[in-house]
């Protein structure tokens, strides 16, 4: 055959070709086996126990062997350990960051709430003269004190009347807890007859707070004391005849109602904030089961458990 004329030849530029790198260790590479590319070593390698020399083409700027992650003193020269301590400094100094931030989170219970830049207690780290700023002038303009006090005054009083409620709620849960020979009654009955079928409370747990209460009432906690209101509904339903008080004239069904009515106040008090504990989602378990054992409210039982699962 005739060969193509000199000028219609591919002219190859001078230079070496750049590879593409390798996407696989050395070890997989050469066996030509697919490689997860895991750090420091692949699984391949560290299942046929080859994990030492699993290292990684083209990557010059970090250790992937096992030995290069726990070697003492890098290879490399005088440019290489400024580069690793620019690093660790680097990296030093971002958890400082992190830490000074973490100031600003404030934990109550199972809760964090994040105070900003934009809150003015923070300004103060923002503006270091302005606090003797602030003592200046007040100390100048004493009314300034008198004028704050009236201006969170009803915010005090708002949240002063909530505590109120609140310790009211909870010296009127005590009180309604029967005795304990009839309260260990319910148990026994709600026991026996519910909790094989619901399987809301963790009875040892139970057991355990339960015989706890009976020695220091005072210690018992607010959501222990709701429980055990409501498991005394529940059981209530199968003891019509039981005397809860001799001294009064209520019947059953009546101190029922009044111990779903005490325990569903105290959920309505936490109702702007999801179920944040195993306790307190127990509660909203048990409310619904004595609702609906002794017939309460049963037209708005299906939303209430709609809710509850949402």
């Amino acid at each position: 055959m005739n060969r193509l004329p000199s000028n219609s030849q591919r002219v190859v530029k001078p230079g070496v070709k750049k590879r593409r790198p390798p996407l696989a260790c050395a070890q997989c590479y050469q066996r030509k086996l697919k490689c997860g590319r895991e750090l420091p070593a692949c699984s391949r390698c560290s299942k046929a126990g080859n994990a030492d020399e699993c290292t990684y083409r083209g990557d010059k700027g970090r250790n992937t062997s096992v030995d290069g992650l726990f070697d003492d003193g890098p290879p490399g020269g005088a440019n290489d350990v400024a580069a690793s301590s620019h690093t660790k400094g680097s990296s030093i100094e971002t958890l400082d960051n992190q830490e000074f931030d973490m100031t600003h989170l404030e934990g109550q219970g199972n809760s964090t709430k994040f105070y900003g830049y934009s809150y003015p207690l923070n300004l103060y780290q923002q503006f270091t003269d302005l606090r003797p700023y602030i003592v200046k002038i007040k100390t100048q303009y004493p009314s300034i004190n008198t004028l704050r006090d009236e201006i969170y005054a009803p915010f005090n009083d708002k949240r002063r009347h909530q505590i109120l409620q609140h310790d009211a709620l909870e010296n009127s849960l005590r009180e309604l807890i029967p005795t304990k020979p009839i309260m260990d009654v319910m148990v026994q009955t709600y026991v026996d007859r519910y909790e094989i079928t619901h399987r809301v409370l963790h009875i040892p747990t139970f057991i355990i707070k339960y015989d706890a209460h009976w020695v220091d009432p005072l210690c018992t906690p607010v959501c222990f004391l709701v429980q055990m209101l409501l498991v005394a509904a529940t059981a209530a339903s199968c003891h019509h005849q039981v005397c809860i008080d001799v001294f009064s004239q209520k019947t059953t069904h009546d101190h029922i109602i009044k111990w779903v009515e005490a325990a569903e106040a105290w959920v309505n008090s936490h109702s702007y904030q999801p179920p944040r504990s195993w306790d307190v989602l127990a509660i909203h378990c048990l409310l619904l089961i004595a609702k609906r054992a002794n017939f309460i409210k049963e037209g708005s039982f299906w939303t209430s458990t709609g809710t509850l699962v949402r």
